[in-house]
């Protein structure tokens, strides 16, 4: 059986968005990952566009949040992408009711 192991940092809900950079280094992810992620739509990232044209990639706590469960799932306890977009959608359904 895994061992379940907590995330090192706990986010609050401060209302404040995340860079990847340090998303990345919160939940020791590499920003590959993240952007696999985003790509089967397990997450959203939000898009602002800076200063010189170039985007940067911004993260609500939600969706800290959300990437501390699916690393849970995929790195403690062993489920693969398709048992995670399962799992997190069971979970939705749940917290509507």
């Amino acid at each position: 059986m895994p061992r379940i192991m907590r995330i090192r940092r706990e986010v609050k809900s401060s209302g404040r968005y995340f860079s990847l950079e340090s998303v990345c280094e919160i939940l020791d992810l590499p920003p590959r990952t993240l952007r696999l992620y985003e790509q089967r739509g397990l997450i959203r990232t939000e898009w602002v566009e800076e200063t010189g044209g170039q985007h940067r990639a911004l993260f609500s706590p939600d969706e800290v949040r959300r990437l501390q469960r699916i690393r849970l799932l995929t790195k403690e306890l062993g489920v693969n992408l398709a048992g995670v977009e399962i799992i997190l959608r069971l979970l939705e359904q749940l917290e509507r009711r």
